[in-house]
């Protein structure tokens, strides 16, 4: 998923303000935490995107928001700024953003698997062991079930396809049996 440009181009830049992998951490689970906050308390949401709050109200809100979720310097000016232009509401897909840069910094890539039915822990770690040699990556598997696909499976990382599912390979036969 690509995201919001706006929100990729915030997470890009405040990726590189940080300076050592312990503060990138730090500052990842804080803005990750604080897309959870805002994605679940109505109320602080409301205060934030309210055009009738006046804005010394939410910069102050925002403030004791930092102190008593112990913000780190920089997540608190960001979200300064972001308070600041109007666009705390990009949060949450900013988070998102920067937790692809994190997955990219840690060397982990998100493949998408489809199979016909669910599959058991066991083989989903075999997949992602698998997954991992034909990238050189830590691959993170998101599990999709579509029964249409009849079996086998078909795993997507990016643009890549691999699929060995029997629908296709159904498909494949019904175009040689037709070329013929």
């Amino acid at each position: 998923m690509i995201g919001n440009p706006l929100a990729s181009r915030y997470a890009r830049a405040l990726a590189q303000a940080l300076g050592t992998d312990e503060e990138f951490e730090q500052t990842a689970d804080e803005i990750e935490a604080l897309s959870k906050l805002l994605g679940t308390d109505t109320l602080v949401k409301a205060a934030f995107e309210n055009p009738l709050i006046p804005r010394a109200r939410r910069v102050a809100l925002l403030e004791e928001l930092s102190q008593t979720a112990g913000l780190s310097p920089k997540t608190t000016r960001l979200l300064r700024l972001l308070e600041t232009h109007r666009r705390l509401g990009l949060v949450a897909e900013m988070a998102e953003a920067f937790g692809r840069i994190r997955d990219e910094r840690r060397g982990v890539i998100e493949a998408e698997l489809t199979t016909a039915v669910p599959l058991e822990d066991s083989l989903s770690l075999e997949w992602e062991r698998v997954l991992g040699s034909v990238t050189g990556l830590q691959v993170r598997l998101k599990k999709e079930v579509d029964p249409g696909i009849i079996g086998g499976a078909v795993a997507r990382i990016g643009s890549i396809v691999y699929d060995g599912s029997l629908r296709s390979q159904m498909a494949a036969l019904r175009q040689r049996l037709i070329g013929r």
